[in-house]
C-alpha cells in the first residue's frame, strides 16, 4: 500500500512534464538547435533568439493588458503590413484547435488592443544566432507572425510551429512571413 502512495505522489509531481515532454532547459549550440528543428520537420530559416535584457524585461510584464505579470512561453504574435499587432495567441488561453485560432485570416484569437506593441518594438528584443541586431520589414508581407519556441519544451510548442506554417500553406494568396524564436537557450559558439 505504502509503495502505491508513493508511486502516485511521483506521478502527480513528475506528469505535466513528463504527458508535455518537457525538459530542463540547458545550452545549446546553433547546429543542435537546428539539428532540433529539422528533425521535427520545421526549417531553419527566420530562426533568431531573445536579447537577453530584453529576455529579462518581458519576464516582469504582463502578458496582456490587465493579465498577471509573467511570460508565457508558448505563444505567436501576427502583426499586418504596418507593424500594428493584429492577433496574439498563448497556450495558456486555451488550445488553438478547440479555439479556431487558424480558421481566418489574420487568425482568429484577437488580443485585447496593446498599441504598446508594434512590429518594430518587437523585433527588437531578438538578435541573429550571431548576436546582430534583426533588419526586417514588415511592410513586404500581409502579416509577419513571430512564434516562440525552445527544444525543452518538446511537443506543445513544436505543434504550434507547425500550425502556424500550416496556416501560412492554407493560405497561399498572401505572403506570410514567421519568425521563429528561441525564448531561453543560451548558445554555446559551436
Amino acid at each position: 500500500m505504502r509503495h502505491i502512495f508513493l508511486f502516485f505522489i511521483l506521478i502527480y509531481f513528475s506528469s505535466c512534464r513528463l504527458i508535455l515532454g518537457i525538459k530542463e532547459p540547458r545550452p545549446k549550440s546553433v547546429k543542435e538547435l537546428n539539428r532540433y528543428l529539422i528533425k521535427h520537420g520545421v526549417d531553419t530559416l527566420n530562426c533568431f533568439t531573445f536579447n537577453k535584457s530584453a529576455f529579462d524585461s518581458i519576464q516582469k510584464l504582463p502578458y496582456k493588458l490587465n493579465w498577471p505579470i509573467g511570460f508565457r512561453p508558448i505563444q505567436f504574435r501576427a502583426f499586418d503590413r504596418q507593424g500594428k499587432m493584429v492577433s496574439q495567441y498563448a497556450s495558456c488561453e486555451g488550445s488553438w484547435k478547440k479555439r479556431k485560432v487558424f480558421m481566418e485570416f489574420p487568425p482568429k484569437y484577437k488580443t485585447i488592443a496593446d498599441s504598446t506593441i508594434s512590429f518594430d518594438k518587437d523585433i527588437k528584443m531578438y538578435k541573429t544566432y550571431n548576436g546582430e541586431n534583426l533588419k526586417i520589414n514588415c511592410g513586404e508581407y500581409d502579416l509577419s507572425i513571430v512564434v516562440y519556441w525552445a527544444t525543452w519544451l518538446g511537443t506543445i510548442d513544436r505543434n504550434l510551429v507547425k500550425a502556424v506554417y500550416k496556416y501560412q500553406r492554407q493560405n497561399p494568396t498572401k505572403k506570410i512571413n514567421i519568425i521563429k524564436v528561441n525564448i531561453a537557450e543560451t548558445f554555446s559558439p559551436k
